[in-house]
């Protein structure tokens, strides 16, 4: 099984380890319903292509290698933006493409 940290929520999770946390009534979601920015590196002196993600404040990022599934979800672009949320595990999920950002 592939442990990277930017999944795909399609629906239900794999395993039901990467599904978003159910928040409870009344309270504010922690980080849910946030935009984050994905960007494969176009040079790097890494040996493998590296990708970042990033939430608008940048206060969650996360750094690492370019997987065949987030080269999958990117199409060929170096940068997109995805809705997301935070795993359990301290993972972002994301969902579908969003609408292109401004920042």
């Amino acid at each position: 099984m592939n442990k990277t940290p930017v999944n795909r929520a399609a629906g239900r999770s794999r395993g039901g380890k990467r599904k978003c946390p159910a928040v409870p009534r009344g309270s504010t979601p922690p980080l849910a319903n946030m935009i984050i920015n994905v960007q494969v590196s176009l040079y790097t002196t890494e040996p493998e292509q590296q990708v970042i993600a990033y939430n608008e404040d940048r206060t969650l990022s996360w750094k690492g290698p370019a997987t065949r599934e987030i080269m999958k979800i990117m199409g060929g672009d170096a940068k997109a933006f995805f809705p997301a949320c935070l795993s359990p595990d301290f993972k972002f999920v994301i969902g579908q493409r969003a609408e292109w950002q401004d920042w």
